[in-house]
């Protein structure tokens, strides 16, 4: 008896513990289409070749940035003048030269003429200082300045497009759950009309119904059947679109089952700084301001004053080095024309740009807030529809069974019948497409809040992502990267 005692109990403490390990693995399966999603939006974004685009995109936009800034170091030149003939001789040396911020620019180096025992070594530096047009940062580093804004505006533009990618990504996922859905849905409707079609058949032999109500629910079950072959014809065509785009085989694509449960994160009132396009605005204000700054500075005359040392020594045919003597030499020179009326036409012009820049502004933002409000309303009329579909989705299923209930008994033909397996069959069709519809309805209004992002996409299925990291930055936030 003890044995069989411990021998119970032994399998008792095995069955307990296989169904508790078992309880968490099925737990966690319930969430195994959001993780599909959010694997598949990852692949997308990090590995597809809009995304490697993009990515080629921001690198890419450092080049200019890099190039304007390297007028501000220091340029090494060599001085190699190897024309020989008889009045002059070769001549070699080097150079060394720096622009400053404030425009001023230093430049020293060594020379000498000639070869041999005899030759002139000449060391110079000079400094030229702008008065007034040309000096200060804001004028000489306009052009660095104006290659960070068309860098960040770029960067800019390629947030945005990354957010359409997630758009993109996820509105695949849904669409390939749904045709695959509508091609189970169908192959369930061929069934209900093959059913229907033996059902006449068997009535048609014993004299209840006639040869036209058995023609009729075989015109119907054809008609299904080919439905259903479209329907696996558009599965086909919509897996390999779902790889192509993440740059995956079809073959090794796993198809979802289940629609994800995308809900709307509860989130702020809608600002048009969340938008990237509103910060790459900004820019171009900001850009405009400082091309008609640097317009009406044009008018002033740009004078430049020089300072130049030059020490010459030169060696006689006993190689001994002698100093010649040292020259310093002072100019200011007026580089400017008096072409007044260019550089008139030039503010005329910088002035409209600028207006035209504010009104684009004004204009944007209006249009922000209405892509927000129709997204807005397409939710909430898509929420609509999903509830009446559903609820004609259940009149449909009890349509059909009073039709085979009163077609069993005789009372109702066939084609009662197949009216409403018909019905049904677009009911449920409409119910599938309301559904995919308000998830992208979700998805298209976090995109035309500026909100939408990997981490917003967790929050939406549940992942438990804050509120903080879903709310764009701040516009002067951004427009302060620029500078």
């Amino acid at each position: 008896m003890r044995a069989r005692y411990f021998l119970f109990l032994f399998l008792t403490l095995i069955l307990w513990g296989s169904i508790a390990l078992a309880t968490p693995a099925n737990s966690s399966r319930v969430d195994t289409h959001q993780d599909d999603l959010i694997d598949y939006v990852h692949q997308v974004v990090t590995h597809s070749d809009d995304a490697l685009m993009l990515a080629e995109e921001l690198t890419l936009s450092n080049f200019g940035v890099q190039q304007a800034q390297s007028q501000f170091r220091t340029v090494i030149r060599p001085i190699a003048d190897l024309a020989v003939d008889s009045t002059t001789r070769p001549r070699t040396g080097i150079e060394f030269s720096r622009q400053t911020p404030w425009g001023i620019d230093v430049s020293a180096g060594y020379a000498t003429d000639g070869f041999g025992s005899q030759g002139t070594q000449r060391s110079f530096a000079q400094v030229s200082i702008p008065v007034m047009a040309r000096f200060g940062r804001e004028v000489n580093e306009l052009p660095l300045t104006r290659a960070q804004i068309h860098q960040r505006k770029r960067s800019l533009d390629v947030k945005r497009q990354k957010q359409r990618l997630i758009s993109k990504a996820i509105n695949q996922h849904i669409e390939l759950i749904l045709v695959e859905r509508i091609e189970h849905q169908s192959e369930h409707s061929v069934s209900r009309a093959s059913k229907h079609v033996a059902s006449a058949k068997a009535r048609q032999r014993v004299g209840l119904v006639s040869k036209v109500d058995v023609h009729r629910a075989e015109l119907r079950r054809l008609q299904q059947v080919e439905q259903l072959e479209h329907a696996r014809y558009v599965t086909q065509m919509q897996r390999e679109s779902y790889a192509e785009l993440a740059r995956l085989h079809h073959t090794n694509v796993s198809p979802p089952t289940k629609l994800p449960n995308i809900t709307s994160v509860p989130s702020q009132r809608f600002l048009p700084e969340w938008r990237p396009e509103w910060h790459a605005h900004q820019l171009d204000e900001k850009l405009a301001h400082l091309e008609l700054s640097d317009a009406r500075r044009r008018l002033l005359p740009d004078l430049n004053f020089q300072v130049k040392w030059l020490g010459t020594s030169y060696a006689d045919q006993f190689e001994v080095l002698r100093r010649d003597g040292n020259d310093v030499y002072f100019s200011l020179r007026l580089q400017s024309d008096l072409d007044w009326r260019a550089k008139r036409r030039r503010i005329n012009e910088r002035e409209i740009a600028l207006q035209r820049a504010l009104r684009f502004g004004e204009s944007l933002q209006r249009r922000l807030m209405r892509e927000v409000r129709s997204a807005e309303a397409n939710l909430k009329t898509d929420k609509q529809r999903l509830h009446l579909a559903k609820l004609k989705q259940k009149e449909a299923n009890r349509a059909l069974d009073v039709a085979l209930a009163r077609f069993e008994r005789g009372i109702a033909s066939n084609l009662d019948v197949i009216d409403a397996e018909q019905a049904l069959s677009q009911a449920e069709l409409a119910a599938l497409t309301a559904e995919a519809g308000t998830l992208m309805a979700v998805v298209d209004l976090a995109l035309a809040r500026g909100e939408l992002s990997l981490g917003w996409l967790d929050q939406a299925l549940g992942k438990g992502v804050s509120t903080q990291e879903i709310v764009p930055k701040n516009s002067t936030q951004e427009v302060a990267h620029a500078r």
